[in-house]
Protein backbone atom coordinates (compact mmCIF):
# COMPACT_ATOMS: atom_id res chain seq x y z
CA UNK A 1 0.00 0.00 0.00
CA UNK A 2 1.14 3.77 -0.71
CA UNK A 3 1.70 5.81 2.38
CA UNK A 4 -1.35 7.31 3.73
CA UNK A 5 -3.88 5.02 1.11
CA UNK A 6 -6.11 2.87 3.06
CA UNK A 7 -8.26 -0.41 2.08
CA UNK A 8 -11.17 0.51 0.10
CA UNK A 9 -13.71 -2.23 -0.66
CA UNK A 10 -13.06 -2.51 -4.21
CA UNK A 11 -9.77 -4.39 -2.91
CA UNK A 12 -11.52 -7.29 -1.80
CA UNK A 13 -13.72 -8.11 -4.82
CA UNK A 14 -12.94 -10.57 -6.94
CA UNK A 15 -10.69 -9.34 -10.17
CA UNK A 16 -12.65 -9.17 -13.15
CA UNK A 17 -10.97 -10.17 -16.60
CA UNK A 18 -11.39 -8.52 -20.40
CA UNK A 19 -13.21 -12.11 -21.49
CA UNK A 20 -15.91 -11.22 -19.00
CA UNK A 21 -16.14 -7.63 -20.05
CA UNK A 22 -16.27 -8.58 -23.86
CA UNK A 23 -19.49 -11.76 -23.67
CA UNK A 24 -21.32 -8.76 -21.08
CA UNK A 25 -20.19 -10.68 -17.44
CA UNK A 26 -21.10 -7.34 -15.72
CA UNK A 27 -22.57 -7.86 -12.29
CA UNK A 28 -25.38 -4.71 -11.67
CA UNK A 29 -25.48 -5.19 -8.27
CA UNK A 30 -23.32 -5.33 -5.09
CA UNK A 31 -21.61 -8.58 -3.61
CA UNK A 32 -22.61 -9.78 -0.46
CA UNK A 33 -21.38 -8.13 2.40
CA UNK A 34 -20.81 -4.55 0.14
CA UNK A 35 -22.88 -1.70 0.69
CA UNK A 36 -23.69 1.49 -0.58
CA UNK A 37 -22.49 3.32 1.94
CA UNK A 38 -18.88 1.80 1.76
CA UNK A 39 -18.74 2.35 -1.95
CA UNK A 40 -19.30 6.62 -1.29
CA UNK A 41 -16.99 6.10 1.78
CA UNK A 42 -14.19 4.66 -1.03
CA UNK A 43 -15.26 7.12 -3.88
CA UNK A 44 -14.60 10.18 -1.26
CA UNK A 45 -11.71 8.68 0.05
CA UNK A 46 -10.30 8.78 -3.31
CA UNK A 47 -11.95 12.32 -5.08
CA UNK A 48 -12.11 14.46 -1.92
CA UNK A 49 -8.40 15.13 -2.04
CA UNK A 50 -8.18 15.33 -5.95
CA UNK A 51 -10.77 18.04 -5.55
CA UNK A 52 -9.54 20.10 -2.73
CA UNK A 53 -6.31 20.19 -4.79
CA UNK A 54 -7.94 21.46 -7.61
CA UNK A 55 -9.57 23.86 -5.21
CA UNK A 56 -6.50 25.21 -4.22
CA UNK A 57 -4.60 25.21 -7.47
CA UNK A 58 -7.37 27.41 -8.76
CA UNK A 59 -7.47 29.70 -5.93
CA UNK A 60 -3.40 29.74 -6.87
CA UNK A 61 -3.84 30.48 -10.14
CA UNK A 62 -6.56 33.76 -9.52
CA UNK A 63 -3.56 35.52 -7.16
CA UNK A 64 -1.30 34.84 -9.75
CA UNK A 65 -3.03 36.59 -12.07
CA UNK A 66 -4.08 39.26 -9.69
CA UNK A 67 -0.58 40.16 -8.73
CA UNK A 68 0.51 39.63 -12.75
CA UNK A 69 -2.18 42.03 -13.23
CA UNK A 70 -1.22 45.13 -11.13
CA UNK A 71 1.79 45.52 -13.85
CA UNK A 72 -0.81 46.25 -16.17
CA UNK A 73 -2.49 44.71 -18.84
CA UNK A 74 0.04 44.46 -20.95
CA UNK A 75 1.18 41.82 -18.54
CA UNK A 76 -1.70 39.61 -18.69
CA UNK A 77 -1.94 39.62 -22.63
CA UNK A 78 1.84 38.57 -22.50
CA UNK A 79 0.78 35.87 -19.91
CA UNK A 80 -1.61 34.83 -22.39
CA UNK A 81 -0.25 34.94 -25.74
CA UNK A 82 1.42 31.87 -23.99
CA UNK A 83 -1.43 30.06 -22.75
CA UNK A 84 -2.58 28.04 -25.75
CA UNK A 85 0.95 27.03 -26.90
CA UNK A 86 2.14 25.95 -23.21
CA UNK A 87 -1.41 24.00 -22.62
CA UNK A 88 -0.82 21.99 -26.36
CA UNK A 89 2.70 20.84 -25.14
CA UNK A 90 0.95 19.91 -21.40
CA UNK A 91 -2.06 18.55 -23.23
CA UNK A 92 0.66 15.56 -25.02
CA UNK A 93 2.04 14.65 -21.26
CA UNK A 94 -1.38 14.61 -19.99
CA UNK A 95 -2.67 11.74 -22.38
CA UNK A 96 0.26 9.82 -21.64
CA UNK A 97 -0.71 9.64 -18.25
CA UNK A 98 -4.55 8.51 -19.15
CA UNK A 99 -2.67 5.31 -20.34
CA UNK A 100 -0.92 5.22 -17.17
CA UNK A 101 -3.51 5.85 -14.55
CA UNK A 102 -6.03 2.93 -16.33
CA UNK A 103 -2.71 0.40 -16.34
CA UNK A 104 -1.76 0.62 -12.92
CA UNK A 105 -5.27 0.57 -11.62
CA UNK A 106 -6.17 -2.13 -13.60
CA UNK A 107 -2.83 -4.01 -12.94
CA UNK A 108 -3.81 -2.93 -8.93
CA UNK A 109 -7.56 -4.04 -9.26
CA UNK A 110 -5.69 -7.49 -10.21
CA UNK A 111 -3.52 -7.46 -7.17
CA UNK A 112 -0.74 -7.42 -9.54
CA UNK A 113 2.08 -5.24 -8.01
CA UNK A 114 5.21 -6.09 -10.24
CA UNK A 115 3.03 -5.30 -13.09
CA UNK A 116 1.63 -1.96 -11.51
CA UNK A 117 5.45 -1.47 -10.70
CA UNK A 118 6.50 -1.72 -14.33
CA UNK A 119 3.67 -0.24 -15.79
CA UNK A 120 5.06 2.80 -13.63
CA UNK A 121 8.47 2.71 -14.31
CA UNK A 122 7.79 2.79 -18.35
CA UNK A 123 5.23 5.50 -17.92
CA UNK A 124 8.15 7.64 -16.25
CA UNK A 125 10.85 6.56 -18.80
CA UNK A 126 8.21 7.34 -21.57
CA UNK A 127 7.16 11.21 -20.29
CA UNK A 128 10.67 11.86 -19.11
CA UNK A 129 11.93 11.50 -22.82
CA UNK A 130 8.88 13.18 -24.22
CA UNK A 131 8.68 16.27 -21.89
CA UNK A 132 13.02 16.99 -22.69
CA UNK A 133 12.00 17.04 -26.18
CA UNK A 134 9.11 19.30 -25.66
CA UNK A 135 10.66 21.54 -23.47
CA UNK A 136 13.87 21.66 -26.03
CA UNK A 137 11.12 22.05 -28.85
CA UNK A 138 9.52 25.04 -26.47
CA UNK A 139 11.88 26.58 -25.30
CA UNK A 140 13.64 27.07 -28.40
CA UNK A 141 10.81 28.38 -30.41
CA UNK A 142 9.11 30.81 -27.99
CA UNK A 143 9.57 33.74 -29.70
CA UNK A 144 8.30 32.58 -32.84
CA UNK A 145 5.10 31.22 -30.97
CA UNK A 146 4.59 34.14 -29.27
CA UNK A 147 4.69 35.80 -32.46
CA UNK A 148 2.24 33.08 -34.30
CA UNK A 149 -0.13 34.05 -31.23
CA UNK A 150 -0.46 37.46 -32.77
CA UNK A 151 2.24 39.81 -30.48
CA UNK A 152 2.87 42.81 -32.14
CA UNK A 153 4.02 44.92 -29.33
CA UNK A 154 7.72 44.72 -28.72
CA UNK A 155 7.26 44.99 -24.85
CA UNK A 156 4.34 42.50 -24.89
CA UNK A 157 6.43 39.66 -27.11
CA UNK A 158 9.58 39.80 -25.33
CA UNK A 159 7.49 39.37 -21.80
CA UNK A 160 5.78 36.71 -23.51
CA UNK A 161 9.04 35.05 -24.81
CA UNK A 162 10.96 35.41 -21.43
CA UNK A 163 7.42 33.98 -19.58
CA UNK A 164 7.37 31.04 -22.09
CA UNK A 165 10.86 30.21 -21.85
CA UNK A 166 11.33 30.25 -18.40
CA UNK A 167 8.29 27.55 -18.01
CA UNK A 168 10.07 25.52 -20.90
CA UNK A 169 13.24 25.37 -18.62
CA UNK A 170 11.02 23.69 -16.02
CA UNK A 171 8.72 21.89 -18.19
CA UNK A 172 10.30 18.22 -17.10
CA UNK A 173 9.47 19.07 -13.83
CA UNK A 174 6.04 19.83 -14.34
CA UNK A 175 5.86 16.39 -16.76
CA UNK A 176 7.18 14.01 -14.17
CA UNK A 177 4.85 15.62 -11.29
CA UNK A 178 2.31 15.16 -13.35
CA UNK A 179 2.85 11.54 -14.27
CA UNK A 180 3.28 10.89 -10.35
CA UNK A 181 0.18 12.09 -9.63
CA UNK A 182 -1.42 10.00 -12.15
CA UNK A 183 0.04 7.15 -11.20
CA UNK A 184 -0.79 7.83 -7.12
CA UNK A 185 -4.24 8.15 -8.31
CA UNK A 186 -4.05 5.05 -10.56
CA UNK A 187 -3.83 3.08 -6.95
CA UNK A 188 -6.08 5.11 -5.56
CA UNK A 189 -3.85 7.41 -3.51
CA UNK A 190 -4.78 11.13 -4.14
CA UNK A 191 -4.19 12.19 -0.71
CA UNK A 192 -0.17 12.19 -1.50
CA UNK A 193 -0.37 14.13 -4.82
CA UNK A 194 -2.69 17.00 -2.44
CA UNK A 195 -0.42 17.62 -0.05
CA UNK A 196 2.67 18.22 -2.00
CA UNK A 197 1.09 20.26 -4.79
CA UNK A 198 -0.41 22.11 -2.41
CA UNK A 199 2.75 23.16 -0.75
CA UNK A 200 4.13 24.06 -4.20
CA UNK A 201 0.99 26.24 -4.43
CA UNK A 202 2.20 28.01 -1.12
CA UNK A 203 5.58 28.14 -2.60
CA UNK A 204 4.82 29.78 -5.68
CA UNK A 205 2.50 32.38 -4.04
CA UNK A 206 5.20 33.55 -1.40
CA UNK A 207 7.76 33.76 -4.96
CA UNK A 208 5.55 35.51 -6.72
CA UNK A 209 4.69 38.08 -3.61
CA UNK A 210 8.86 38.33 -3.98
CA UNK A 211 9.46 38.29 -7.71
CA UNK A 212 7.06 40.20 -9.75
CA UNK A 213 7.23 43.66 -7.94
CA UNK A 214 10.81 42.57 -6.02
CA UNK A 215 9.66 43.18 -2.05
CA UNK A 216 12.02 42.04 0.31
CA UNK A 217 15.12 42.95 -1.15
CA UNK A 218 14.39 40.56 -4.32
CA UNK A 219 14.71 41.68 -7.81
CA UNK A 220 11.87 42.83 -9.39
CA UNK A 221 11.25 40.69 -12.41
CA UNK A 222 7.65 41.26 -13.40
CA UNK A 223 6.33 38.62 -15.84
CA UNK A 224 9.42 36.75 -15.89
CA UNK A 225 9.05 36.83 -12.19
CA UNK A 226 5.32 35.31 -12.42
CA UNK A 227 6.91 32.09 -14.45
CA UNK A 228 10.34 31.75 -11.89
CA UNK A 229 7.93 31.34 -8.87
CA UNK A 230 5.89 28.94 -11.11
CA UNK A 231 8.77 27.07 -12.31
CA UNK A 232 10.64 26.66 -8.94
CA UNK A 233 7.26 25.60 -7.72
CA UNK A 234 6.99 22.83 -10.06
CA UNK A 235 10.46 21.45 -9.19
CA UNK A 236 9.72 21.96 -4.99
CA UNK A 237 6.56 19.59 -5.75
CA UNK A 238 8.46 17.58 -8.38
CA UNK A 239 11.22 16.67 -5.48
CA UNK A 240 8.72 16.00 -3.03
CA UNK A 241 6.67 13.65 -5.36
CA UNK A 242 9.83 11.53 -6.13
CA UNK A 243 10.42 11.31 -2.46
CA UNK A 244 6.70 9.52 -2.01
CA UNK A 245 7.07 6.65 -4.39
CA UNK A 246 10.80 6.21 -3.43
CA UNK A 247 9.27 4.92 0.55
CA UNK A 248 8.88 1.11 0.50
CA UNK A 249 5.46 1.86 1.72
CA UNK A 250 4.43 2.58 -1.32
CA UNK A 251 2.51 0.73 -3.83
CA UNK A 252 4.38 1.26 -6.90
CA UNK A 253 7.60 2.11 -5.04
CA UNK A 254 10.81 2.66 -7.24
CA UNK A 255 14.11 3.99 -7.13
CA UNK A 256 17.39 4.66 -9.83
CA UNK A 257 18.11 1.24 -8.95
CA UNK A 258 15.32 -0.55 -10.85
CA UNK A 259 14.90 -2.07 -14.48
CA UNK A 260 14.04 1.46 -16.54
CA UNK A 261 14.59 -0.15 -19.89
CA UNK A 262 12.02 0.40 -22.60
CA UNK A 263 9.77 -2.48 -22.81
CA UNK A 264 7.53 -2.52 -26.14
CA UNK A 265 5.01 -3.83 -24.86
CA UNK A 266 4.03 -1.78 -21.95
CA UNK A 267 4.80 1.76 -23.70
CA UNK A 268 2.75 0.01 -26.86
CA UNK A 269 0.00 -0.33 -24.34
CA UNK A 270 0.60 3.10 -22.91
CA UNK A 271 0.26 5.28 -25.77
CA UNK A 272 -2.45 3.00 -27.53
CA UNK A 273 -4.54 4.78 -24.26
CA UNK A 274 -3.33 7.60 -24.46
CA UNK A 275 -3.32 8.41 -28.17
CA UNK A 276 -6.79 7.44 -28.27
CA UNK A 277 -7.96 11.04 -26.50
CA UNK A 278 -9.03 13.46 -29.23
CA UNK A 279 -6.12 15.97 -28.93
CA UNK A 280 -7.01 17.70 -32.17
CA UNK A 281 -9.60 20.72 -30.86
CA UNK A 282 -6.97 21.62 -28.66
CA UNK A 283 -4.54 22.55 -31.95
CA UNK A 284 -7.67 23.83 -33.18
CA UNK A 285 -8.40 25.76 -30.17
CA UNK A 286 -4.52 27.50 -30.79
CA UNK A 287 -5.48 27.93 -34.59
CA UNK A 288 -8.63 29.83 -34.12
CA UNK A 289 -6.21 31.98 -32.13
CA UNK A 290 -4.10 32.61 -34.62
CA UNK A 291 -6.49 35.82 -35.51
CA UNK A 292 -5.81 38.04 -32.20
CA UNK A 293 -3.88 41.12 -33.14
CA UNK A 294 -2.48 43.52 -30.35
CA UNK A 295 -4.19 47.15 -31.51
CA UNK A 296 -4.46 49.63 -29.18
CA UNK A 297 -4.90 49.93 -24.93
CA UNK A 298 -8.79 48.61 -25.52
CA UNK A 299 -8.04 45.68 -27.81
CA UNK A 300 -5.16 44.72 -25.06
CA UNK A 301 -7.64 44.89 -22.10
CA UNK A 302 -10.39 42.67 -24.53
CA UNK A 303 -7.33 40.28 -24.67
CA UNK A 304 -6.60 40.36 -20.86
CA UNK A 305 -10.80 39.51 -20.40
CA UNK A 306 -9.90 36.87 -22.54
CA UNK A 307 -6.90 35.65 -21.21
CA UNK A 308 -7.88 35.57 -17.69
CA UNK A 309 -10.78 33.08 -18.67
CA UNK A 310 -8.76 30.71 -20.47
CA UNK A 311 -5.75 30.49 -17.81
CA UNK A 312 -8.62 29.60 -15.46
CA UNK A 313 -9.69 26.88 -17.81
CA UNK A 314 -6.85 25.71 -18.72
CA UNK A 315 -5.32 25.44 -15.08
CA UNK A 316 -8.98 23.35 -14.28
CA UNK A 317 -8.30 20.82 -17.21
CA UNK A 318 -4.76 20.45 -16.37
CA UNK A 319 -6.00 19.47 -12.85
CA UNK A 320 -8.40 17.57 -14.45
CA UNK A 321 -6.14 15.61 -16.63
CA UNK A 322 -4.21 14.59 -13.51
CA UNK A 323 -7.41 13.40 -11.74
Amino acid sequence: MAQGMKNTVLDHLPAGTDADLAKGKIPHTLPDGVTNRAVYQDILQIALPASVELILSSFTSMADLIMVGNLGTWAITAVGLTTQPKFILMTMVMAMNVGSTALVAQSRGSGNREAAQKYARQAMLLNLTLSILLSVVGFVTARPLVLFMGAKDGHILSAGTAYLQIQMAGFVFFSLTSTITALLRGIGDSKTAMYYNTVANLVNLILNYLLINGHLGFPRLEVAGASLATTISQIVSCILAVIAISKKSCYIHMNLHDDFRPSRKELAEIAAIGLSVPQITKVFSMLRSRGIDIRGDVYTIEFAMKTINEYLAAKGKAGEGNA
